[in-house]
């Protein structure tokens, strides 16, 4: 019979607390412009309430900036960017997507085999960083923020990368990896660790206060740090201006609705894309110069940040595992972006040929969107 491995103490309590007030203004009321509209005549408003319940925003988002003294910082296959205090206690913010039961060694043994850095660290990676969405959205993005703040001079450190094993997936190349750093202006400014703890005198991170951790993609500061690199993306005209995003490797959709959308799409002009094929610096700019994109939800989709806000989104969704929701997470990326969003529900039919066709011909529509259904705010919908 196994023993349950006991659970590693948890703990909120930090060394001190600064609220960023340059980058914590987020407020729905006055953001009127942001809108999900339906991708094809009659889709139902009820179903997106449903939809996004989960990812209702807040009034407000405040971003923070945690700090522990004489902590530790643990790299390594599901441990990456955990912070441990001084009593061997996880930090609780910064253990996202920490799906391991591996004990926390005891302070003492901490003390003796930590791998010290003699130096502040900031973290900004999850535990499920290999992934494209995770990697520049936290990774990445939090890295940027992290270097506006005035007078911060800690040193941004980040996992060395790492080929995929059992125990950890890498869904990106080294070359796409290398090149979010290079052109983030980052890649000579990061100390890049391999497995391992490490101690340090102090160890920051941003969080948001009261909110789930992945919002931080709504907050205007997050659209605006990733500016100097949409900056550096050529415009290309005879780059195709509508895209179908497909896979080889991870098929998002059954073979009968991927050969369904496959057809509809092609007979519109969409250019089938697979990222697998393509680097970072090729897949951002596929979205720059496009007008209209359709994918599955996954992690492509986090190029959004490189569409102008004239693209439109169709994205093909599915229930959240067995919740009567949608992933909401590609929404708030178009939404932040001012981008037109609209979504087909796999889990509800709307891959039939009919649906399907009237949302890919109401997307290449020119001039204006249809109606919006409503403005997701924390009332819910109207």
């Amino acid at each position: 019979m196994f023993r349950k491995r006991p659970s590693p103490r948890v703990t909120d309590a930090f060394s001190s607390v600064h609220r960023l007030v340059e980058m914590d203004e987020f407020d729905v009321e006055v953001d009127p412009g942001r809108h999900v509209v339906p991708a094809y005549p009659g889709q139902s408003s009820a179903l997106l309430t449903a939809c996004f319940a989960q990812g209702r925003l807040p009034n407000r988002l405040t971003l923070k900036l945690g700090m522990v003294e004489d902590g530790y910082l643990w790299i390594g296959p599901r441990q990456d960017g955990v912070l441990i205090d001084r009593t061997g206690a996880l930090l609780d913010k910064f253990r996202m997507f920490r799906h391991d039961r591996t004990p926390v060694p005891s302070p003492e043994e901490l003390r003796r085999s930590a791998i010290p850095l003699d130096r502040d660290v900031f973290t900004s990676v999850d535990c499920a960083w290999g992934n494209y969405y995770h990697w520049l959205c936290f990774g990445v993005a939090r890295a940027l923020l992290a270097r506006r703040i005035a007078g911060f001079d800690a040193d941004i450190v980040v996992p060395d990368y790492r080929e995929s094993t059992k125990r950890w997936r890498m869904g990106m190349s080294r070359r796409t990896w290398e090149q979010t750093l290079d052109l983030s202006g980052m890649s000579d400014r990061i100390l890049r660790l391999k497995p391992g703890i490490y101690s340090f005198r102090r160890g920051y991170g941003l969080f948001l206060d009261q909110a789930e951790d992945t919002l931080v993609t709504c907050l205007p500061a997050f659209d605006r740090a990733f500016e100097p690199l949409r900056a550096r993306l050529r415009v290309n005209p005879a780059s195709p201006r509508r895209l179908l995003i497909a896979r080889r490797d991870k098929q998002r959709l059954g073979d009968a609705e991927a050969g369904r959308v496959m057809a509809q799409a092609e007979s519109r002009g969409f250019t089938p894309v697979y990222p697998e094929d393509h680097d970072f610096l090729q897949q951002a700019e596929l979205f720059h110069n496009a007008d209209a994109v359709i994918a599955a939800h996954g992690a492509a989709l986090t190029n959004l940040l490189f569409g102008r806000r004239s693209l439109k989104v169709l994205e093909i969704n599915r229930h959240l595992s067995n919740e009567p929701h949608l992933r909401p997470w590609m929404y708030f990326l178009a939404r932040n972006r001012g981008q037109d969003y609209r979504f087909l529900n796999a889990s509800e039919g709307d891959l039939e040929t009919d649906r399907l066709k009237a949302a890919i011909d109401s997307l290449c529509e020119p001039g204006s969107s249809p109606e919006p259904w409503f403005h997701l705010d924390p009332r819910g919908a109207d």
